[in-house]
């Protein structure tokens, strides 16, 4: 039954509540005649209390001042006595200019260099920065640039739209945001700084304008954004930079926009994609399983690293392998390499899943810390004879055997090539080169000395060596690369033990 009557009592409690209620959500609206009057319309309890407040007209190096005291956030030299508790900042009416003073100092060597808005219509550095109240800001709506540092460190900021008409993103510009939830780049945008969105760990989106004028996506652009899920770059992205999707935890798929041309070895360090996709139309660049190639598929140039296979093979079409391709992939155990390939480049496998490998005929060097890491690693078998090794190639491996099958001169080493985590390691050579290559791994300073000995490579100094006629089969895959347990119709590429690989017609 609905009660129509209260008690005095209830009514009090009512009363009370909404009271409270409101002194919580305390709401302005300011309109500004002239920039730096902001703190003349606002009381000192306002400044304190108010958690949304709506701004129009002009606003100067003074009127942000007052607004971070009002956010809680400090002028770079001390903490405010009684911060305040501004949470949403409406500014879409307002309209930034460049004026004296400043509202944040740095210290800079022995002296503080103090920061203002320098011009007109920007949002300049370190404006919002450790504002720590703020949930949400709505920019002016004439904003053309967004300076270095402008948000860094606004840790509740769940939502800032970038205006239209912004063509500029800063360094660090919205850097530890925490709690942004998605970015969307306008078309007018041309230059986004390094490390503009990086440790922003709640970004799961982000969308590109079709029509954005950025080219670069730069260095530690994204990094650390562990809840990133889709990314929709603009046509027009050319290049990636160092790391700019790194440690991106929730990152499975990236699509490459038509107009791709480059990107730095490192770009998705750490970050577990299990599929490369290539728009369609695009140059230079394909995608087989997955698996990232150049056009002709001459060269490997990302392995999705959270790829869940054990075992792949490189295609034959295959001549050169990308610095870092296959970095970080600790699901992948085996791997047999083209027979075309000439050269390992640095840090191609480093920290792998790799127990064994063997090395074709033709590569000639292997480049510095190649194998860095990869800690199952026990075994490698080079078929020729490289020129050179470098530093800190196997560093960090359990290499347990490494052999030689032809050496014309002991190869260049390089520091540490071969310094391992407490193995004890046999080198096999052949007979003519034992001391020659010994005296080059002391010399390199490429062993650990007390953790290696150098052996005549023979049959019998060698355990469980087999003759490629006699030698077990390990794997076997069809045309398309994927493994099989039994011989099917067509072309068969056989594993076997002895590190050769077979390919066979079924008929």
């Amino acid at each position: 039954m609905l009660q129509i009557f209260t008690s005095k009592k209830q009514l009090a409690v009512m009363a009370f509540a909404m009271l409270c209620t409101t002194a919580n959500a305390q709401q302005k609206s300011v309109t500004l005649t002239e920039a730096g009057t902001l703190s003349k319309q606002i009381t000192g309890d306002e400044k304190l209390t108010i958690t949304d407040l709506t701004i129009s007209g002009p606003i100067n190096t003074a009127d942000i001042l007052f607004i971070r005291q009002m956010a809680g956030a400090d002028n770079g030299d001390n903490k405010p006595i009684d911060p305040g508790k501004l949470q949403r900042l409406n500014l879409r009416a307002a309209s930034f200019k460049k004026s004296s003073g400043a509202y944040f100092f740095k210290k800079k060597d022995l002296s503080n260099v103090g920061y203002g808005i320098s011009e007109d219509n920007l949002v300049d550095q370190y404006m919002f920065s450790g504002c720590d109240k703020l949930v949400e800001v709505k920019l002016p709506a004439t904003t053309q640039k967004i300076n270095n540092n402008a948000f860094n460190g606004c840790s509740k900021l769940t939502t800032c739209a970038i205006p239209v008409a912004v063509t500029h993103i800063g360094d660090y510009a919205f850097a530890k945001c925490k709690a942004l939830k998605e970015v969307n780049i306008p078309a007018a945008v041309s230059y986004m700084g390094t490390a503009a969105f990086s440790e922003c760990t709640s970004i799961e989106t982000v969308n590109f304008n079709e029509d954005c004028q950025l080219k670069e996506i730069r260095a530690n652009a994204f990094n650390g954004c562990s809840a990133l899920k889709n990314v929709k770059l603009s046509s027009g992205v050319e290049e990636l930079g160092s790391k700019a999707f790194a440690n991106c935890a929730s990152l499975n798929t990236f699509t490459l926009p038509a107009s791709f041309i480059e990107k730095a070895a490192d770009t998705f360090k750490d970050t577990p994609i299990k599929n490369y996709e290539v728009e369609e139309g695009i140059d230079g660049f394909s995608s087989v399983g997955g698996v990232l190639y150049n056009e002709d598929q001459s060269e490997l140039l990302l392995y999705p690293i959270a790829r869940e296979d054990k075992s792949f093979i490189v295609p034959q079409s295959v001549g050169g392998i990308a610095e870092q391709a296959f970095a970080g992939a600790k699901n992948l155990t085996h791997i047999t390499l083209s027979e075309s390939i000439t050269n390992i480049q640095s840090k191609t496998f480093a920290g792998s899943g790799l127990t064994e490998i063997v090395i074709p005929a033709e590569v000639t060097s292997i480049g510095s810390e190649a194998f860095m890491g990869c800690n199952a690693l026990t075994s490698v078998t080079f078929k020729g004879g490289p020129s050179g090794i470098g530093e800190k190639a196997f560093f960090g491996t359990r290499l347990s055997t490494v052999t030689f099958n032809v050496m014309n001169a002991a190869p260049e080493l390089g520091k540490q090539a071969f310094y391992l985590a407490r193995t004890q390691t046999t080198f096999f050579v052949p007979a003519d080169k034992v001391e020659t290559f010994k005296n080059a791994l002391l010399a390199a300073n490429a062993v650990s000395p007390s953790r290696f000995e150098v052996k005549a490579l023979n049959t019998s100094s060698i355990e469980g060596l087999q003759q490629e006629d006699t030698a077990a089969e390990v794997s076997r895959y069809n045309a398309a690369g994927q493994r099989i347990s039994a011989p099917v119709r067509g072309l068969n590429i056989v594993k076997m033990a002895n590190g050769k690989t077979v390919k066979t017609i079924v008929r």
